[in-house]
């Protein structure tokens, strides 16, 4: 079911060319570049011209002159709109695959060590609308839209970006992530590939808090370590159980503040 997913969404990426932001320059001054636009990219002939995937990724890293003057929020902006970001569908494990992307992208590996860039990530998540993607019929950007979230989703997950966030900000992603889950749970068109992602994101926050109630069954159990690895199929009793565990972190949290005044 996997394979067959990920090979219509590969006929998609080629069927349909992808939206990209414009290069503008940005408040700071002329010598600060903002959104990076790739000169070479889906839907265009120059694309289709392109050798195999080494070229293809070869005309989409962002010149070496260029990357250190952008602004973080335009560095974000930029690798969300990386033409080969589905390319994490492409191996066997979601784990793997992201790493991967990340490996061979430049945008990506700095935007890692950027400071702020997690606050970043959370703001363009909150952003993706759940209700409207998967309305049909679907416009051109819908069709996408479901994977840049899994995509995020994938980039929030890095232990990069979750130590750089503050507390305050686990505790809203992990609230962002508990409503995108219940609006997605509750569509009958979606499988649970859709829901790993989310379920991915939100067991690595929870073991970034070193959050006992996870840590403890994370621990005693080596199913968990899998699922956050990609290395099973999408069991749907897992997936709850850190719902679960994340519903459970958010009520202490709130009591513990509701203590404190």
């Amino acid at each position: 079911m996997k394979k067959l997913f990920i090979v219509c969404i590969i006929m998609a990426a080629i069927t349909f060319p992808i939206e990209f932001s414009h290069a503008e320059q940005a408040k700071g001054g002329n010598d600060t570049l903002d959104v990076y636009e790739f000169p070479i990219r889906p839907g265009m002939d120059e694309w289709k011209e392109l050798d195999g995937n080494a070229e293809m990724l070869k005309a989409c890293q962002i010149p070496e002159n260029v990357l250190p003057r952008m602004t973080t929020e335009g560095l974000v902006k930029t690798c969300l709109n990386y033409p080969s970001f589905l390319d994490f569908m492409l191996y066997s494990d979601f784990s793997s695959g992201i790493e991967k992307v990340i490996s061979r992208f430049n945008g990506l590996k700095e935007m890692l060590e950027r400071p702020g860039t997690g606050s970043i990530l959370l703001k363009e998540y909150k952003e993706f609308d759940v209700d409207s993607m998967y309305l049909k019929p679907t416009t051109q950007q819908n069709k996408y839209q479901p994977f840049k979230m899994m995509y995020v989703e994938l980039l929030l997950s890095q232990k990069e970006i979750l130590e750089n966030f503050q507390a305050e900000e686990k505790k809203a992603l992990l609230e962002e992530c508990l409503v995108k889950y219940e609006k997605k749970k509750n569509n009958s068109s979606l499988g649970l590939m859709q829901l790993k992602t989310l379920g991915m994101l939100v067991g690595q926050v929870l073991l970034s808090e070193d959050y006992e109630y996870f840590v403890t069954k994370y621990n005693e159990n080596e199913i968990y370590k899998l699922f956050l690895e990609d290395k099973i199929p999408t069991d749907r009793h897992i997936l709850d159980e850190i719902i679960h565990s994340a519903e459970h972190f958010i009520d202490q949290n709130n009591l513990l503040k509701g203590g404190t005044k």
